[in-house]
C-alpha cells in the first residue's frame, strides 16, 4: 500500500511538472537570454546587394539578408528631416525622437538593461563617446556607471594633454578606472589572452582615434577586427545568468562614404556583416539580434 501511494504521488508530480512545462512553452512569452543590437549607416537593400555582389557574387546572400523579419523605421529628427548622428543614436537608444544634438533625459537601453539585472556591453569601431554611441553611455564614465564590457577607440579623450591626450582638466581617466578595478587592454593579443570568466569590468581601448578601416590581407593589426570584438564580448557577457544586452556600433561605412571611397564602403559593409555572423555563431539560439 505504501509503495503504491508513493508511486501515485510521483506520477502526480510528473503530471504537474508536465502541465507546467507545457503552459510555460505555450502561453508564457519567453524573454531572450541575450539581446544584441547592431548599428551601421545605410543598411538599405541597394547597399547590401552591392556589397554582396562585390564580395561573393550575384548568387550569394549576406548574413543580414537571411534574417527572418524585416521592419522599416523612419529616422527624421524632431527638428530636421535628416537627423545628425547624435539625434539618430538618441532615438535608437531611448525610444524618443529628439532634436538635432540628441539631448534627452530618457534612460538608454543599456541603463534599462542594467536596472533589470542584465550585464551590458558596448562595442564601437569609432571613438568611445562619439555621437553614434554616446547616447547609450552614461554622462559620467566611471567604474560604477560604465558597461561591463566597453571596446573601441578614442584613447586621447581619456588622457590629459600632458600625456598626449585632449583633456583640459588634467585628469587621466584610464589611470582612475584602473585604480577602481577596471581591467584595461590595448591590443588584439591582450584581448585574446583574457579569460571569459570575469569579476571586474573590462575596457578595451585600441587607439587614439577611431579604429582603422578594414583591409584585405596584410600583417596582423594591433586593433582587433569587429567580429573578434563581438565574439569576445559574447563569451564574457554570457556568463551572467540574468542575460545581457550588447550594442555594436560600426561607423566604418559612414567614414568611407564621407571620404567618397566606394570600394571601401562596400568592404566595410561586408565586414559589418561578418560581425553579425559572429554573433549568430556564438550567442546561441535564445538571443534576439537586431540590425
Amino acid at each position: 500500500m505504501r509503495s503504491r501511494n508513493r508511486l501515485l504521488a510521483f506520477l502526480c508530480l510528473l503530471a504537474f511538472l508536465g502541465v507546467g512545462w507545457l503552459y510555460l512553452k505555450t502561453w508564457v512569452v519567453q524573454k531572450p537570454f541575450a539581446v544584441i543590437l547592431f548599428l551601421s549607416d545605410a543598411m538599405t537593400p541597394p547597399t547590401l546587394a552591392a556589397a554582396r555582389i562585390y564580395d561573393r557574387g550575384v548568387d550569394s546572400r549576406l548574413t543580414i539578408e537571411n534574417f527572418p523579419y524585416l521592419a522599416l523605421t523612419s529616422s527624421y529628427a524632431r527638428d530636421a528631416a535628416v537627423p545628425d548622428a547624435a539625434a539618430a543614436a538618441a532615438a535608437l537608444a531611448s525610444g524618443e525622437r529628439v532634436g538635432t544634438g540628441g539631448k534627452t533625459d530618457a534612460p538608454s537601453l543599456l541603463m534599462l538593461a542594467r536596472a533589470q539585472g542584465r550585464s551590458t556591453g558596448l562595442i564601437t569601431t569609432g571613438k568611445i563617446g562619439q555621437p553614434g554611441n554616446a547616447a547609450f553611455l552614461p554622462a559620467r564614465l566611471d567604474r560604477d556607471a560604465m558597461p561591463d564590457v566597453l571596446f573601441g577607440g578614442g584613447e586621447s579623450a581619456f588622457l590629459p594633454a600632458a600625456k598626449g591626450g585632449t583633456r583640459q582638466d588634467n585628469r587621466d581617466l584610464l589611470l582612475e578606472l584602473s585604480r577602481d578595478g577596471v581591467e584595461i587592454v590595448r591590443t588584439e593579443a591582450d584581448l585574446r589572452e583574457l579569460g571569459s570568466f570575469r569579476t571586474s569590468k573590462l575596457l578595451g581601448i585600441f587607439g587614439n582615434g577611431p579604429l582603422p578601416l578594414s583591409t584585405r590581407g596584410g600583417s596582423e593589426p594591433r586593433e582587433p577586427p569587429l567580429p573578434e570584438m563581438v565574439r569576445r564580448a559574447i563569451q564574457i557577457l554570457q556568463n551572467d545568468p540574468q542575460g545581457y544586452l550588447l550594442v555594436v556600433e560600426a561607423d566604418g561605412a559612414a567614414r568611407a562614404a564621407a571620404a567618397n571611397e566606394g570600394e571601401q564602403y562596400l568592404r566595410e559593409t561586408v565586414h559589418f556583416d561578418e560581425a553579425v555572423n559572429a554573433a549568430l555563431r556564438y550567442a546561441g539560439e535564445n538571443t534576439l539580434i537586431v540590425v
